[in-house]
């Protein structure tokens, strides 16, 4: 839905009310999976994971293939181009408060249905 508000026209209000009740948590998000993935997994894995130098040029390739640099690399520049270019409106407490019950939805769907 964020990826999308920017380019809908204006009779889907509808559409606009959920993107600007999850914009925090989509920023949020965005920035926790960038942050983990490039400076926290990706070179525990390059350093520990790749124990020669074929494995290590594979993992390079594959780190840097067009799906993982959508996912991971680029998935910030969306989140800030969807949540803070496209909508003027600063950060507020109810955004905050949005976001931790986002956050608890989607912890108590993972612990009672997925695990």
């Amino acid at each position: 839905i964020s990826a999308a508000a920017p380019f809908l026209p204006s009779s889907y209000y509808m559409l606009f009310q959920i993107h600007e009740i999850l914009r925090f948590h989509c920023l949020v998000t965005a920035t926790v999976t960038f942050t983990v993935w490039n400076f926290a997994l990706m070179p525990v894995i390059y350093v520990k994971g790749c124990n020669t130098d074929i494995k290590k040029k594979k993992f390079i390739k594959f780190f840097f293939g067009f799906n993982l640099v959508q996912a991971h690399l680029l998935n910030i520049v969306y989140a800030i181009l969807n949540t803070i270019v496209s909508s003027p409106r600063r950060f507020i407490v109810t955004d905050l408060w949005c976001s931790m019950v986002t956050l608890l939805a989607y912890t108590l769907f993972y612990l009672l249905f997925m695990d």
